[in-house]
């Protein structure tokens, strides 16, 4: 019966330790009940209301941002263990803050807070482990609580993972101005072993790459970041993209870096799929086709995946096969670009020029401003003989992006055919203007004066 009991008192102690390291090391939210004021309580919306309602605003945010950093696990208070240890009436939860305070760990942190009532509007106030850090700069109409708590997320976030902020900013928010300033903030400020300041570095490459066509700085930061984490390996994935998109393209390096990526991380779906690129650029297609598949197999809704194996299959003349990976990528994801050009391109080469062209006006109702989508259309035009119609696409191309030096060139192509030679000439010169290494165009713009002086 002793051994029993010393059996069961041994079972309860091993647990009661298991709880109190876990509290002490696991990284985490707790979110205490958030003081409500009478009007709101007396609606129903209570304390514990308000702390599930801050969760709930806290992981949209995280999800919305895309960051790729692990959420951290995000309890109410009222879901936390809180065994009182008998002999000493003490809670393992004191007991587990004293040794955080003791050994200054932030594994967890707790955030607190208020609604309060001024002017008739409702106002908010949060606490981070006691001490203030949020105050609503503007108050809301009683009913919308939940109003407060959304705009409050991203400060949240800023004072426990800004890397997710920074990210939100680029990659839901649109803005790169944002983002990169955010970064700015987290490299000056954190030490550069912290995972907030890789990742901003890993950030500020991709945006230097995407946003700002500045290789250099984008090689900077991913080589950087790389320095900083070798292991990191989305880091490796983006340089190889950034060596495998510079100038010629340094094809085999390209390649050692998504391999590194896929070692490190064969999940990274990305990685597959750039390997998949690089290896068709080599001709090697059928290993090409295998990546884009094992990408496909790890994420089937990543839409880039089906648009590459798309090319790789049209390249194969598998026509159907192909229409069937862009339609794929197209309805995953609306604005991939290449994926409605190549469709355009392999309904062109098939003769399929109505269905072509109604792809080509899907495209431009999803992204009238863009551009490429008044391009694609304008050449499916031209091609035809279709020269009035191409007239007004190419205008709406160089309307919309003045310095594109193509879509004058496009431009004076389809007006020198419908005999309007000094508007033609005119776009020759804008295109020279703009891209004066271009031979074609000055080569089109003397056969255009020519034309012009034999007309006289």
């Amino acid at each position: 019966m002793q051994l029993t009991a010393a059996l069961i008192l041994g079972i309860v102690f091993v647990l009661v330790l298991t709880v109190l390291v876990k509290s002490v090391t696991a990284q985490m939210i707790a979110v205490d009940p958030i003081a409500i004021p009478k009007p709101l309580s007396d609606s129903g919306y209570t304390s514990d209301v308000a702390s599930q309602r801050l969760r709930d605003a806290l992981n949209t945010f995280h999800d919305e941002s895309q960051s790729g950093m692990q959420q951290e696990n995000i309890a109410l208070r009222s879901e936390m263990p809180d065994i009182v240890v008998p002999t000493v009436g003490i809670s393992l939860d004191t007991i587990a803050s004293w040794i955080r305070t003791f050994v200054h760990s932030t594994s967890r942190r707790n955030i607190s807070g208020e609604f309060t009532v001024s002017g008739g509007q409702l106002w908010l106030r949060l606490r981070l482990d006691g001490k203030a850090f949020y105050t609503s700069d503007k108050g809301v109409d009683l009913a919308n609580p939940d109003e407060l708590l959304k705009s409050a997320a991203p400060y949240v976030f800023k004072e426990i993972n800004p890397y997710t902020v920074a990210s939100w900013q680029y990659r839901k928010n649109k803005s790169k101005e944002q983002a990169l300033a955010t970064i700015a903030r987290i490299i000056a400020e954190r030490p550069n072993s912290d995972e907030n300041a890789i990742r901003s570095r890993n950030l500020q490459g991709s945006i230097y790459q995407d946003q700002e066509n500045d290789p250099a700085k984008a090689k900077q930061a991913f080589v950087r970041a790389i320095e900083l984490e070798p292991n990191f390996a989305e880091s490796h994935n983006n340089l190889g993209s950034l060596l495998y998109n510079e100038g010629a393209g340094d094809v085999d390096a390209a390649m050692g870096e998504f391999r590194k990526a896929i070692e490190l991380n064969p999940k990274l779906v990305q990685a597959h799929s750039n390997l998949g690129n690089a290896l068709l650029r080599q001709g090697k297609v059928q290993p090409a086709i295998r990546e884009y598949g094992r990408a496909i197999e790890l994420d089937p809704k990543y839409a880039w995946a089906h648009n590459n194996l798309g090319f790789a299959l049209q390249g194969q003349k598998k026509f159907e096969l192909a229409i069937e990976e862009y339609g794929k990528a197209i309805l995953l994801d609306p604005y991939i670009d290449k994926a409605h050009g190549n469709l355009v391109s392999i309904l062109t080469e098939l003769g399929r020029i109505d269905e072509a062209i109604a792809e080509c006006r899907r495209f431009i109702s999803i992204r009238p401003e863009l551009a490429l989508a008044h391009a694609d259309l304008g050449l499916v035009f031209f091609n035809q003989g279709m020269f009035e119609e191409a007239i007004v696409e190419f205008q709406k191309v160089v309307e919309l992006d003045p310095k594109n030096s193509s879509g004058h060139s496009m431009l004076g192509d389809a007006l020198r055919k419908r005999g309007m030679i000094d508007e033609a000439i005119s776009e020759y010169r804008k295109t020279i203007e703009l891209d004066p290494g271009n031979t074609m165009a000055r080569n089109n713009l003397q056969s255009t004066l020519e034309e012009k002086s034999r007309s006289k």
